[in-house]
């Protein structure tokens, strides 16, 4: 398929919504904690800004890693988040912070009961 998306059949990738995790490493709790809520903080203002419909949560990495679980109503959603000013000012707080990179992977398309 030229879909952004694997869509089932009589959709369109514009009906499909996809979820990440957004991961980081940091040793210090406080550090990733703080990172964390600031992470949300830019996924939820992106969204009221966008008046995209996201859904948010934490993300179980293990020690020493910190994540936020996002779901976006469609590809172009996530796509506008990804490419905007706050995500990457988020990513180069990490780096300063962390020395650690910002790890982006895609869930796949979600399915809908139905």
């Amino acid at each position: 398929m030229n879909e952004p998306t694997d869509v089932a059949e009589g959709q369109t990738a514009a009906d499909v919504r996809v979820r990440y995790e957004i991961v980081f490493d940091a040793r210090d709790r406080s550090v990733g904690e703080r990172l964390r809520g600031q992470l949300q903080e830019v996924i939820s203002g992106w969204a009221s800004g966008t008046e995209q419909p996201v859904e948010v949560g934490e993300s179980d990495e293990g020690p020493g890693s910190w994540g936020v679980a996002v779901t976006f109503p469609d590809a172009a959603a996530a796509d506008g988040f990804f490419r905007g000013e706050d995500y990457r000012q988020f990513c180069v707080e990490v780096r300063r912070n962390t020395q650690s990179s910002v790890l982006v992977v895609p869930s796949g398309p979600i399915e809908e009961d139905g």
